[in-house]
């Protein structure tokens, strides 16, 4: 008998719970719907015309660069103001950053070894 009393304790606190949270839901009201801004583009796109280097293979082995290659970014300029705080801009710079260093199969330091994650995250927090 006290087992079933517990139990039905139990289901009465639950259904109270459920009813209690159905009505506190039906007090709030629905935030005002914005409607989309415009933005305008702050970025101006060039048309490259790409041309064949021809080139020639004399021998066989590794080959390297002449001179130090290094990780740029692809858009130069400065940053607007916005809705990132600066403290969160590091962390907004990342995803970005990333999908670069992903795009490629393999991404090579200037001494020949493959681009960890880890220093491509220290240069895009550069």
């Amino acid at each position: 008998m006290k087992t079933v009393v517990k139990i039905l304790i139990s289901v009465a606190i639950l259904a109270g719970g459920v009813f209690l949270m159905q009505v506190l839901a039906s007090f709030k009201t629905d935030p005002p719907v914005r409607q989309p801004q415009i933005r305008p583009k702050f970025v101006q796109a060039q048309v490259v015309q790409l041309s064949d280097i021809p080139a020639s293979v004399s021998a066989f082995g590794r080959i390297s660069s002449a001179q130090p290659i290094s990780l740029i970014s692809e858009v130069n300029g400065e940053m607007q103001s916005g809705n990132i705080a600066p403290v969160d801009l590091a962390q907004a710079s990342i995803g970005p950053g990333m999908a670069v260093y992903s795009r490629y199969s393999n991404i090579l330091e200037p001494n020949g070894q493959r681009l960890t994650v880890r220093t491509a995250l220290h240069i895009i927090n550069q």
